[in-house]
């Protein structure tokens, strides 16, 4: 009796018995596809969110000085969103936020609906790393800020736009921040000449004279200048 029983265990097929379906090159190839894009997307994601709080004029992130012109571009771009920008990096930094914000947005809600609480203290539950990420492209940034922060600058991840080309398409000037643009009219325009000094009292009419300087001559003036004028002829012809 035993021994029947113990057979009709043997024979029952178990999950290691089944046939399993294995997994073509193809799909191996598709799979480290997309993980790989997901990597440089998050690296990209990281740089970007830290471009903008950063105050440094000389970060120790390689990529920040250039994420933050790209920033600098996105907000003052005029092109619609869903348009695609010719400035290195515009549209890959606004697919970023816009990737970003939604998943935000996302896990809050259903941290809201999971657990009940407010709006606020929903917010500050998901800043606190309560609410673990739902994509793969922010559960891969995650690990890059744990990375950082454990092992240092030295261990974070290189951005794609560090590697974008700067000459793909025309671009458009960009005004680093806490410096000013000179034209070169500016440059070499020589210095206004120096303002003459003003006298405290006018000058008297003998001086103005002599200066050549337009002087308005009262009657009272003119007859003492026509009297001058009239006594030294006098004495010219007397002597």
């Amino acid at each position: 009796m035993l021994e029947s029983s113990h057979a009709q265990t043997m024979t029952m097929p178990t999950n290691e018995n089944l046939p399993c379906k294995e997994q073509s090159p193809n799909q191996n190839d598709d799979v480290r596809a997309v993980v790989k894009k997901a990597k440089r997307a998050a690296a990209s994601l990281w740089m970007v969110l830290h471009a903008k709080s950063c105050r440094r004029t000389q970060c120790i992130y390689q990529g920040c000085t250039d994420t933050k012109l790209v920033l600098l571009h996105v907000k003052c771009c005029k092109v619609e969103r869903g348009q695609p920008c010719d400035y290195p990096g515009c549209t890959q930094a606004r697919n970023l936020l816009d990737h970003y914000r939604k998943c935000r947005e996302t896990r809050l809600a259903a941290a809201q609906q999971k657990s009940g609480q407010t709006c606020r203290s929903v917010a500050r539950k998901a800043d606190s790393s309560a609410a673990p990420p739902s994509c793969l492209v922010c559960s891969i940034m995650a690990r890059h800020v744990r990375s950082v922060l454990e092992n240092g600058p030295s261990h974070a991840p290189v951005p794609l736009v560090a590697k974008m080309p700067t000459s793909a398409g025309p671009q458009q000037p960009v005004v680093q921040p806490g410096r000013l643009q000179r034209n070169d009219s500016a440059v070499f325009m020589p210095p206004p000449p120096p303002r003459r000094p003003r006298s405290t009292s006018a000058p008297s009419f003998q001086e103005a004279r002599s200066q050549n300087v337009p002087v308005m001559m009262t009657a009272t003036s003119q007859r003492r200048e026509r009297s001058a004028s009239q006594s030294s002829l006098y004495r010219g012809r007397s002597s």
